[in-house]
């Protein structure tokens, strides 16, 4: 057998390749005995004699040319140019604070399932092996086998342990006829720094086809490795709203107002292309497929179907959706249908069968209603910090808002474009609805919700102050984290916030860590 072959069925069996052994691997090995030959740590029957170079052709012709700094501190350049007699030209350029090893990266496909991927391949003449890096083994989804090899560089120390080995067809990036199996090692990283940009092509003055092959080149500097060791240890800075962002903070501003009964009506954040007169396409037709889908589940089993028409019925009988008398013809697309369907949830101690809408199912255009609407900022503030800061209190409670969503009102001109469809019994006529609150789902609803809370806060700070800093410091979403030093004061907070609330059509459930003197107030 030879060397390569005795190593490969080491290797299969998992051996140590020093001593043989089953028990360890070659980096745990005790043994004082090295190779005979190279004296590194393999075994002499092993060991691989060295392959001399090839000579470089007679017929080609090279130049190097560098040109030095003007001062230390400035980076060299150097560009390397060959050309064959074949028209070929190479082409390799790199950048350095000081000195630099220079390699060359060519453009290849990697061929898989029939599939083509453009990549770019380091070519290193001194590697003894060939290696993938794990993110484009990940992004190709490249079958592997399990091994277990490890990777040594200078002074026989150990660079990387490889689990995971591959294979794949290597093809030219010029020429579709060139292909080579490759049998490749998984590792995390090739390469530290990345490249900064490119360098372009030289052009071929000949008038022979001639192939071109591009490095990049990478430049490291220390201030930006010191600046960023900086920005971690930075303070948090302000936030700037991108044109998205201010966009809906300047429509809620302007076009939120309230009913007689105190509840905010917000408008929907249609983004500009939209408002100009584009169409949203035909939903209707797809809605009901839908409905005739979740309709035919929910009937296997009857109990999900009557919970789930009695969350919808609820919705009608709250004024959360009304019917539409007279729907607008199927051929006009100045609406859209929410589809929806039931998630059975049987271990739940609440709801075990909740109502989703899907705001993005695609329309007949392709495109949704979350595809014509502004996500807007995020308003929620960090978890983590809210449970720290509720932590320092003696006595806590927390609330969550009831159907917080549902208590928020949608402008009526912006109704058409949530409506679904909807009947109780299977053998009646399916009904058009509209939702007239924000609805879950759609992409703008978490900031429609967070910001009105903000905006009551904002209202209510002069009548409840202590309800404007809950509201305003202590939400998370729809969950409130409170907390006073005494029971008068968390009483007191809680009165208060329970007013502001109630101003705007929302109620809460709660819950507190406190003593005998809660009972009345609080669920213990």
């Amino acid at each position: 057998m030879t060397p390569q072959q005795r190593l490969k069925e080491i290797k299969r069996f998992n051996l140590c390749l020093n001593c043989f052994s089953k028990v360890h691997s070659v980096r745990n090995c005790t043994s004082k005995f090295s190779c005979f030959q190279c004296s590194k740590r393999h075994n002499t029957l092993l060991h691989r004699e060295q392959v001399p170079q090839s000579k470089p052709s007679p017929n080609s012709n090279s130049s190097i040319s560098c040109t030095p700094s003007p001062s230390h501190s400035t980076p060299s350049s150097i560009a390397i140019q060959s050309t064959s007699s074949e028209g070929e030209i190479v082409q390799s350029c790199f950048a350095a604070q000081s000195k630099g090893v220079l390699l060359g990266t060519a453009l290849v496909k990697i061929r898989h399932n029939g599939l083509a991927y453009l990549a770019r391949a380091l070519v290193d003449s001194g590697s003894e092996g060939t290696f993938i890096s794990e993110k484009l083994f990940n992004t190709l989804r490249l079958p592997f086998k399990r091994t277990a090899a490890c990777i040594y560089g200078l002074n026989n120390s150990t660079s990387a342990s490889v689990q995971k080995e591959c294979s794949f067809l290597l093809a030219s990036h010029s020429d579709d006829d060139f292909e080579v199996s490759v049998s490749a090692l998984v590792v995390p990283h090739l390469s530290g720094s990345l490249p900064s940009r490119t360098i372009g092509p030289i052009p071929c003055e000949r008038n022979t086809s001639c192939s071109r092959v591009v490095s990049y080149f990478c430049e490291l500097s220390l201030d930006a490795a010191i600046s960023r060791f900086w920005e971690v240890e930075d303070l948090p800075r302000k936030t700037f709203l991108s044109a998205s962002d201010r966009f809906c903070e300047e429509l809620y501003s302007a076009t939120t107002t309230r009913d007689k009964n105190g509840r905010y009506i917000v408008s929907l954040p249609f983004k500009e292309d939209f408002l100009a007169g584009s169409d949203i396409g035909h939903s209707r037709n797809a809605a009901l497929v839908q409905f005739f889908r979740n309709e035919a589940r929910l009937l296997r089993t009857p109990q999900f179907k009557d919970e789930y028409d009695k969350v919808l019925t609820e919705y009608e009988s709250l004024g959360h959706m009304t019917k539409v008398s007279d729907p607008i013809s199927p051929g006009l697309s100045s609406h859209y249908y929410l589809p929806h369907h039931a998630v059975v949830k049987p271990d739940s101690t609440t709801t075990k069968v909740r109502v989703v809408f899907n705001a993005s199912s695609r329309a007949s255009n392709g495109k949704s209603l979350n595809d014509v609407l502004h996500t807007g900022p995020v308003l929620q503030q960090d978890l983590v910090v809210l449970i720290l800061n509720w932590r320092l209190f003696r006595y806590v409670f927390n609330g969550d808002i009831t159907k917080m969503y549902r208590q928020i009102l949608v402008n009526p001109e912006h109704r058409a474009f949530q409506r679904i469809l909807f009947r109780q019994d299977p053998n009646g006529k399916v009904q058009d609805y509209e939702l007239s609150t924000v609805t879950f789902g759609v992409n703008c609803a978490p900031f429609l919700a967070i910001r009105t809370l903000l905006q009551l806060a904002d209202d209510v700070r002069g009548t409840y102050p202590l309800a404007y800093e809950i509201l305003r410091n202590s939400m998370y979403v729809d969950d409130a984290l409170v907390g006073a030093h005494s029971i008068p004061a968390a009483i007191d907070a809680r009165g208060q916030l329970i007013q502001a609330l109630g101003s705007a059509g929302f109620a809460m459930r709660w819950r507190s860590n406190g003593t005998v003197a809660f009972r009345g107030f609080f669920r213990i």
